[in-house]
């Protein structure tokens, strides 16, 4: 009573001789390791006593503006080149006072250009502190009302000066992030396989870079001492992290099956597309795919019996 022959659904499959082939860009990604060279967490110390009625605010300091107050009285965050370690009248000269007239000048508070502190640098300072509630007559600088920053704009690694504490004159109330000097950078064994420029991506900034064993550019490292990863690692007392090396302008890779392959040597290779042999460059492999360049735009590639030829 059985039939003769198995219904259609259940019959043997077609054996599959071609498959279509997908695009995608191929960044050519090389894995890089990246030791952090950093300097040392610089102290800030205020220059008064009381108690403390109000911190930072956040995680950074930024010159300029208000950074602690003390018995409800307004210290500022002042950069400067050199450390302003004195208080300065109408007339003192010095390295200090230049740097502290470049910092007006650079808050919008000038121009000066001098290392004098002129009536003018007086009334540009008067007009600095009245902006954070401070009075001042005009006529000269004191530490009492600084805190002096490395830079301007200051991640903070550290600060103990919480609402309530009792600082002192000479009391370090906190410590800067440590500025990044530079990075060593080393490669796996992996080596780029597709020519052309390349960018050198960490903590999601990037910049160009062909050539690891050349300094990184200080405005990367800028950049990077910004991030919260940075600050985040520093936290933790770590100073290694992992980049990647990609293509400037990704290329056209197919996907093609591993067994559409055939006259494999190293890199290079063939598939067959309909009835004509190309030669291909492997590239990557991916999700059960190997991707490959081309000498010649291809749509489909033979599979298995599909597969005729033995060169290209």
């Amino acid at each position: 009573m059985a039939p003769d022959h198995p219904p259609a659904d259940l019959g043997v499959a077609d054996a599959t001789t071609s498959v279509p082939v997908v695009t995608q860009a191929f960044e050519d990604p090389v894995s890089v390791g990246a030791v952090f060279v950093l300097g040392d967490a610089v102290p800030l110390i205020v220059r008064t006593s009381g108690t403390v009625t109000s911190g930072v605010n956040g995680s950074v300091l930024v010159s300029g503006q208000v950074a602690i107050r003390v018995d409800q009285r307004p210290i500022v965050a002042v950069s400067s080149s050199v450390v302003l370690y004195r208080d300065l009248m109408i007339g003192d000269r010095g390295q200090d006072v230049a740097g502290l007239n470049a910092e007006l000048t650079r808050l919008g508070y000038g121009p000066f250009s001098s290392d004098v502190f002129t009536a003018d640098t007086g009334q540009a300072w008067a007009a600095l502190l009245a902006q954070a509630g401070v009075a001042n007559d005009g006529r000269g600088l004191r530490l009492v009302d600084v805190l002096w920053i490395p830079d301007t704009t200051v991640p903070v690694k550290s600060w103990s000066a919480l609402p309530g504490t009792a600082v002192k004159t000479g009391d370090v109330v906190g410590y800067t992030q440590p500025r990044l000097n530079g990075l060593e950078l080393s490669t796996s064994d992996k080596q780029p396989v597709v020519h052309g420029d390349r960018q050198l991506t960490l903590f999601n900034v990037s910049t160009p870079m062909n050539d690891i064993s050349v300094p990184v550019p200080d405005e990367f490292l800028r950049e990077l001492e910004q991030t919260p990863d940075f600050a985040s690692m520093v936290a933790n007392d770590q100073n290694t992290g992992q980049a990647t090396m990609t293509l400037v302008e990704p290329i056209t890779a197919y996907r093609v099956p591993p067994g559409a392959l055939f006259a494999v040597t190293g890199a290079t290779g063939c598939v067959q597309n309909g009835d004509a042999s190309v030669a291909v460059t492997i590239v990557g492999a991916g999700l059960g795919a190997t991707l490959v360049t081309v000498s010649q735009p291809i749509d489909r590639v033979a599979v298995g019996t599909g597969i005729t030829m033995t060169t290209c």
